[in-house]
């Protein structure tokens, strides 16, 4: 048995530590007891939580917010989706949400701690530089040429059509331009006052109509 500060001193290596063996109902707060301190001693990193149990990882990333740790929890491909070469478009946009996030310095208000499954890290995945560079950030009052928006989004394999329903789409009709991103959950619609970006709006995909006002999409 080791005290918490001879842990987190091993827990600095590269080798993977065992926490352990605990209750589920204690699992929470075990990886929250971690998390504090690791953050503290590491606050430009995160904790990776290895668990090979599928409620247990639920129920862990379910409690963890309750002891002021945020979390990110990484599921593991289908077995279709490994297989086959046209992967479930909403999968893989979760996928990439969930690799996005953590292209991004965690944050200093909580400890944060990545949940995934051990086979997890064989799976392929996008390099964290590729992510960022792919990364745009469109925001109210910006001024944006769209000639040069359209030309990126070719760029990363994005599709015009008339009007759009799936992921990977965008549309433009007058000073109004549609785009369904590979990782947000629902397509956003841009209205523009000149070149200047004068809303930003979430909107349904069926009916067309805008559900919420943001001010900022990446």
């Amino acid at each position: 048995m080791c005290s918490s500060a001879d842990w987190l001193q091993e827990a600095n290596t590269c080798a993977p530590k065992q926490l352990g063996p605990v209750e589920p109902a204690a699992a929470a707060f075990l990886s929250a007891l971690v998390a504090h301190p690791y953050a503290k001693a590491n606050p430009q990193g995160r904790l990776w939580l290895l668990c090979d149990l599928p409620r247990l990882r639920e129920r862990i990333a379910d409690e963890l917010p309750l002891w002021r740790v945020k979390c990110h929890l990484l599921k593991e491909l289908s077995q279709a989706d490994q297989d086959s070469e046209i992967a479930d478009p909403e999968s893989g946009a979760e996928r990439l949400a969930d690799l996005h996030a953590l292209t991004v310095a965690p944050s200093s208000e909580f400890p944060e701690v990545v949940i995934l499954p051990s086979s997890v890290l064989d799976e392929p995945a996008p390099s964290p530089k590729s992510l960022e560079s792919a990364r745009m950030r469109l925001v109210v009052g910006q001024e944006l040429d769209t000639d040069s928006l359209f030309k990126i989004l070719n760029e990363q394999g994005f599709e015009r059509v008339s009007q759009i329903h799936s992921r990977g789409q965008f549309a433009q009709r007058g000073g109004i331009l549609d785009i369904y991103t590979w990782q947000n959950p629902d397509p956003v619609r841009l209205e523009f006052f000149d070149i200047e970006i004068d809303s930003i709006r979430v909107f349904d995909l069926d009916s067309q109509t805008s559900r919420k006002k943001l001010d900022v999409i990446e």
